[in-house]
């Protein structure tokens, strides 16, 4: 047990004397890496509900040059993943809106740089540098579009008897909410006794967000009844004449990006991903959302 305790203090003596050795030169330290961001993403979505959900491409822009940032975004929905309506329409989203910081500082923190690996042996380094930290009030319009089942089948043999109704709608209002930014970039020369690393680049995005959802209008359009409660089976009607349809107005989602890290694209740029879960302004029973996103961030930096 001696010798083993006597070999641990020698390997943390000579990994604490390999670490010295290595040398960093701060070639820059500027936080606003992005002070514009263009964001092309597909993602995974489900309302969690009746109509599964889809698979979609979109982007999304950020401009952080003036006192109120400016943010834009769209999806489309490429494949809709119902299995019970041929009829549905591709599900949208637009969004418009800005970002007012209302709290900005710095905090200085430690983060390790991988320099090389070979077999068991690590070469790394601590390096401290700022972050950026804000807080925003955001808010902006938005519009939705998406399908929905009233009385949608729970056995495969409803499916059959198509004792349901389909449709399609459409929701506009708008959104409040507030969201947490962090961001750093670091750039260094890096070297030591044996080896030239050279420059070496850290970035970091990280946002959190959260917005009350807010419908002020919506339109069901019109749906086929396969089930004939109104007329001749297959028929179709304006949902204005169905009152049993609920159409909750209010909704609220919390959602995050992240910005991988080692992406092996050059410059400010990188990959993404994006999470969002909560309930949206739509008929009852699609209210409830999900979705995950993975896509390309191109950053301009601040001049």
């Amino acid at each position: 047990m001696k010798n083993l305790f006597t070999a641990a203090i020698i390997g943390l003596t000579v990994t604490f004397a390999t670490a010295q050795q290595v040398n960093y030169e701060k070639v820059s330290e500027e936080p606003a890496f992005n002070q514009v961001s263009i964001m092309p993403y597909f993602n995974v979505y489900s309302s969690l509900a009746k109509t599964l959900g889809a698979i979609s491409v979109g982007g999304e822009a950020h401009v952080r040059l003036l006192p109120i940032h400016l943010r834009a975004h769209f999806d489309y929905a490429l494949i809709n993943a119902s299995i019970t309506d041929a009829n549905f329409e591709a599900p949208t989203t637009m969004e418009l809106g800005g970002e007012f910081p209302l709290v900005t500082g710095s905090v200085a923190k430690k983060r390790t740089f991988p320099l090389k690996s070979v077999g068991y042996h690590n070469t790394f380094i601590k390096v401290p540098f700022t972050f950026e930290k804000s807080i925003l009030a955001r808010g902006g319009l938005m519009r939705y579009t998406g399908n929905f089942q009233y009385g949608s089948p729970a056995t495969v043999n409803e499916v059959e008897a198509q004792t349901f109704h389909s449709g399609n709608f459409s929701t506009a209002g708008f959104y409040l909410g507030l969201t947490s930014m962090q961001r750093s970039s670091l750039v260094m020369k890096v070297s030591s006794t044996t080896e030239n690393y050279g420059e070496l680049k850290k970035l970091r995005y990280f946002q959190l967000y959260a917005d009350v959802l807010v419908g002020v209008t919506m339109n069901l359009g019109t749906f086929i009844d396969h089930a004939g409660h109104y007329g001749p089976s297959g028929t179709e009607y304006d949902f204005k004449g169905d009152s049993e349809i609920k159409t909750p107005n209010i909704g609220l989602r919390f959602g995050t990006y992240y910005m991988l890290m080692n992406s092996g694209l050059n410059n400010n740029n990188g990959q993404f991903i994006k999470f969002e879960i909560g309930s949206r302004p739509a008929p009852e029973g699609e209210n409830l959302w999900m979705m995950v996103g993975y896509g390309l961030m191109f950053n301009v930096a601040k001049k």
